[in-house]
């Protein structure tokens, strides 16, 4: 967080953002086409409820070092924040994991105090804690910022602070292949060049700052949460015999599962996390199956109006023996 300047200096940071060159990517919050997601925005199902390695970077002093601060609902303040100082880092935990869902499926909130005003940071998500994947980036600002210089968002995207205080820049899941994720890890960007984005252009945001560098963040909201385990099509929280069946149905008639099972999450049964219950998801399913112990002769046959993918769901299984 950079200390509020004065009234003529924040003035002249808008100016400079409006008379900027527009990139190809999304604009300011409230602007049409913005992708910014409010804090109190209906869609919000969970928020950060833990953090682990926070590892703050250079120019924090320690009024700012409260990583609590990061858990539950954004706060949409400039002060209700952890930084992570020059080159810092953090990585949130959440009670249920993210899922992979239809559109966006988590916020990442800075304190942004202007639509310009930006600090920028990755964003890497993991399944197991061990292995980090990082949401692809751009960046198109093509000069060095000043301490007190401006960003356009247009020119910015899949970067954490994208957007100003209040306002949660999206990810979604599908984009690295995850279906879901139980940690968020959140790298802030030192804004001198030296940080690349995904097609190896120099990343500029304000530099340098002092006393409260670095990425401020406030708060990291759940739109998609993983309510069962995955693979479980039966609704008893294992994963065994019982959920063949069923996953055959869901196979033959999508609709219809769904309405069948309202309590089963989609994100939960999706495990190619595609979107549909399909073909594709038979590998995925018999690797759960498989990693359950449940040999392929414990395949049930139903009526024949699903025989096609109860047969590719047998070749699967066999392709494993």
């Amino acid at each position: 967080m950079r200390h509020v300047p004065c009234l003529f200096t924040l003035a002249m940071a808008v100016l400079c953002t409006q008379m900027s060159q527009a990139g190809p990517y999304a604009p300011a919050a409230g602007v049409t086409g913005s992708t910014a997601i409010y804090k109190t925005d209906v869609g919000f199902t969970a928020w950060a409820s833990g953090y682990q390695d926070y590892l703050p970077g250079a120019a924090v002093d320690e009024i700012w070092k409260t990583p609590e601060l990061a858990l539950g609902p954004a706060a949409g303040d400039s002060y209700d924040i952890v930084c992570l100082g020059a080159g810092g880092r953090i990585t949130l935990t959440f009670d249920k994991p993210i899922a992979n869902g239809a559109g966006a499926d988590f916020a990442v909130f800075e304190n942004a105090i202007t639509d310009g005003f930006l600090e920028l940071a990755y964003v890497e998500v993991s399944a197991d804690g061990a292995n980090y994947f990082r949401f692809p980036s751009a960046s198109l600002t093509t000069d060095p910022v000043t301490a007190y210089g401006t960003l356009d968002p247009t020119n910015i995207n899949g970067l954490a602070g994208k957007y100003r205080q209040g306002y949660g820049t999206p990810f979604d899941l599908s984009v690295v292949g995850l279906s879901s994720a139980n940690f968020v890890r959140i790298l802030d960007i030192v804004g001198d060049g030296s940080a690349l984005d995904s097609s190896n252009r120099p990343i500029y945001d304000p530099y340098p700052n002092y006393g409260s560098a670095g990425f401020d963040l406030d708060a990291v909201g759940v739109i998609h949460q993983l309510l069962g385990v995955p693979g479980d099509f039966s609704g008893d929280g294992m994963v065994n015999v019982q959920d063949i069946n069923p996953f055959v149905a869901a196979l033959a008639n999508e609709a219809g599962f769904f309405a069948a099972h309202p309590n089963i999450n989609l994100a939960s049964v999706d495990l190619n996390a595609d979107g549909h219950i399909n073909v594709q998801d038979i590998n995925p399913f018999v690797d759960k199956l498989a990693g359950a112990g449940v040999a392929g002769a414990s395949l049930v046959i139903p009526e024949p109006a699903v025989a096609l993918p109860v047969m590719l769901l047998a070749i699967a299984f066999a392709r494993r023996r």
